[in-house]
């Protein structure tokens, strides 16, 4: 049984046999496991463990940097990637998909460039938090629909601390302004679709990761 762990965030999405849980590359490496294979050696018949096919003790990545729930900075959204593991979805059994993991976090690339754009203040952002919420929502339904019966969403840790947002105090403080403002709607999107999605996935299982209380938690024990 080849198990995975798919992950989708704002860099891409990574497969993972399920017992080789390491986020990125260089911590697989830093670790002595060898990191997954990019979706574009696949495509040329690499797989890290030769045959053309998928070597599962190192899984696949089909990251970009840069990338976001929708289209930020020109590259192709989460969407897109999931487009990819479409395409070789066909070489894992039922069995495998369903005892899989895909684990979905957001950095906040969308908000950022939406930011960078308009040229505006975080106030009106709260429009863009409701479209990222439903992309996001369709993204999961569509991963179950491929066959995925195990999912995790992460919130979005509190923007406010982002350098781009402490630089008015020269870095010193976190930006209250900004976290009421993206953050904390956003998260507010994803609980309550998590909470619809629930009923969607009848055989399946969803839950949040607070990333948000976790970072402020760290921050409070300094």
């Amino acid at each position: 049984m080849q198990r995975m762990l798919v992950m989708l965030h704002m860099d891409g999405i990574h497969v993972y046999c399920i017992e080789y849980i390491f986020f990125f590359p260089p911590a697989a490496s830093a670790l002595n496991v060898a990191p997954p294979v990019s979706y574009n050696t696949l495509l040329v018949g690499g797989n890290g463990g030769g045959g053309g096919g998928i070597n599962g003790s190192v899984g696949v990545s089909f990251a970009t940097g840069g990338s976001g729930v929708l289209s930020a900075y020109g590259y192709p959204p989460i969407s897109s990637q999931i487009d990819q593991f479409q395409s070789i979805v066909s070489r894992f059994t039922p069995s495998d998909l369903a005892t899989s993991v895909a684990l979905y976090t957001t950095a906040g690339d969308d908000y950022l460039h939406y930011l960078t754009l308009q040229n505006s203040g975080v106030e009106g952002i709260y429009p863009l938090t409701v479209s990222v919420g439903k992309q996001i929502s369709s993204d999961l339904i569509r991963l179950y629909q491929l066959g995925l019966r195990k999912f995790a969403v992460t919130y979005l840790p509190p923007t406010g601390c982002l350098p781009v947002a402490t630089k008015p105090s020269s870095y010193r403080a976190c930006n209250d302004t900004w976290t009421a403002n993206v953050a904390q709607p956003h998260n507010a999107r994803v609980f309550k679709n998590v909470l619809g999605l629930r009923h969607y996935f009848a055989n399946g299982t969803i839950v949040n990761l607070d990333l948000y209380s976790a970072f402020l938690s760290a921050q409070a024990s300094r």
